[in-house]
């Protein structure tokens, strides 16, 4: 293997650059919420409803706009400081995968998820990333289980660890409105892309599962047949 003028191996450095522009484009995202709290904050302050008027109303037509716009926005930092840590984590074990299927999941999580909420949804204004942020864990979890492989038993633990933060706080802030909709149904929609970036793993997996049986079969022993006696005799 050739090594760089740095001295590392080329496969490793490219890996490595590969792997730092995942993660800087999920903290490029990160730092647009921020920025869009801002913008919301010296425009109407701190203290006014401003651009959060337009996230996800359910069942009235000018709310479906909100479904596009609902996870960029968010009411204060705390609600934002509240997503912005698991959102950072799962945003980049999912770039692990593949930025085609980090994109995948988030689109996923904001049309799916969000058509969802503006469908069934309780009424009021759903606004935030946190059904991003449960796409993202449900696709891994799913993802995880189904691969069946160390690196991925490493990121379960990890996804555990952090939705079990992710309950602490929506525990200690159940007082407020928050929106469990969509974190339902973002979490579903995981599932479903889960499902599809693994329907080749599971189809191989069947296949070898029915090629085993089919060995078995043609391995176990015919019954002898039966002694037939003569009724003459």
């Amino acid at each position: 293997m050739g090594k760089s003028k740095d001295g590392k191996p080329k496969g490793i450095r490219v890996l490595w650059e590969t792997l730092l522009g995942r993660f800087a484009l999920v903290g490029f995202i990160l730092g647009f919420l921020w920025l869009v709290l801002l913008v919301n904050w010296a425009i109407y302050g701190a203290d006014s409803v401003g651009l959060c008027r337009y996230g996800i109303q359910p069942r009235k037509l000018d709310g479906l706009i909100g479904i596009l716009f609902a996870p960029f926005l968010h009411v204060g930092v705390e609600h934002l400081a509240a997503n912005a840590l698991p959102f950072l984590v799962f945003g980049c074990l999912m770039m692990l995968r593949g930025i085609r299927e980090f994109l995948f999941t988030v689109v996923a999580a904001i049309l799916v998820g969000g058509a969802a909420v503006w469908l069934v949804g309780s009424s009021g204004v759903h606004i935030g990333v946190s059904g991003v942020v449960f796409g993202l864990m449900g696709c891994l979890i799913l993802v995880s289980v189904l691969e069946r492989r160390v690196l991925n038993l490493f990121i379960i633990i990890l996804v555990v660890v952090f939705d079990g933060l992710i309950l602490l706080v929506l525990i200690s802030d159940w007082h407020t409105a928050t929106s469990v909709e969509s974190h339902v149904f973002g979490f579903l929609s995981g599932v479903g892309v889960a499902l599809w970036l693994t329907r080749q793993v599971r189809r191989e997996r069947r296949e070898a599962r029915e090629r085993r049986q089919m060995r078995k079969a043609q391995a176990a022993p015919s019954p002898e047949p039966e002694s037939q006696t003569d009724p003459s005799g």
